[in-house]
């Protein structure tokens, strides 16, 4: 069997993906790409730009919820599903991705944007060297796309913290009393909450490396200050009790 994950290293939607994988037990072959050129390459398989995408043996499949989806009916060994309700458990997921995954990812790139060499490696870390060549000589090109797809200002990002602090305000009043969001015992629904607030914690077993200088960042500091949040010891417990696995 072939199992690829087509992926931005970094990418805390792919790791999503990574992490449901890696859950599994499944070996699979990353396929890092190079950002902004990536869309030439899902063109050629029919898809839109966005990843992850999952490759199994020629079967296709975009987007970390649908790959949670397809792999849980695939490969029913260590379901994510168990004793929780998949539609549920779906528009649950929906919301982390709006409420904290697409904010997360605003003002983290308005943070590193001024640290090309930040942006380089959270991109091209598994990156062949032509890659890593071409990401330089296309990184003005590429920022330009990233500004406008995403809004990475200075406002983009004061109002993507003032929705990212309405999301932990919201997780903390869900989680109180319970150890996991859905269900009594770690479901798809944590592991995408996890994945999608890794930036803001930092994990130690987070399958890429954290570059020292991201410490020094002030957003670092932003997110270090909500440590004491449920939302923020959740993703830490989540990280240390079930990524047991690195990619």
């Amino acid at each position: 069997m072939d199992i690829k994950l087509y992926e931005f290293p970094h990418s805390h939607f792919c790791e999503v993906a990574r992490w449901a994988l890696d859950h599994k037990g499944l070996a699979y072959h990353s396929v890092p790409l190079l950002p902004g050129v990536h869309a030439s390459k899902m063109k050629r398989l029919g898809l839109q730009s966005s990843v992850p995408v999952l490759d199994v043996d020629g079967t296709l499949v975009q987007g970390a919820s649908a790959i949670l989806d397809f792999l849980d009916e695939r490969f029913p060994q260590r379901s994510l599903s168990t004793g929780i309700d998949v539609s549920e458990a779906n528009t649950i997921e929906a919301s982390i991705a709006s409420m904290i995954g697409v904010p997360i990812r605003r003002m983290c790139y308005e943070s590193l944007m001024p640290h090309p060499e930040l942006v380089r490696f959270c991109f091209m870390h598994r990156s062949g060297m032509l890659d890593k060549i071409a990401f330089r000589l296309l990184h003005g090109v590429l920022n330009k796309r990233l500004v406008a797809a995403y809004d990475i200002t200075p406002s983009g990002a004061a109002s993507a913290k003032n929705e990212l602090l309405d999301a932990i305000e919201e997780f903390d009043k869900r989680l109180d009393g319970r150890a996991y969001l859905l269900g009594d015992s770690f479901t798809r629904v944590d592991l995408t909450f996890a994945a999608l607030f890794a930036f803001m914690v930092m994990p130690e077993n987070y399958p890429v490396p954290w570059p020292q200088k991201f410490n020094s960042l002030s957003i670092k500091n932003w997110f270090d200050l909500r440590s004491s949040s449920r939302s923020y010891q959740h993703v830490v417990a989540m990280y240390a009790k079930h990524r047991d696995k690195l990619s």
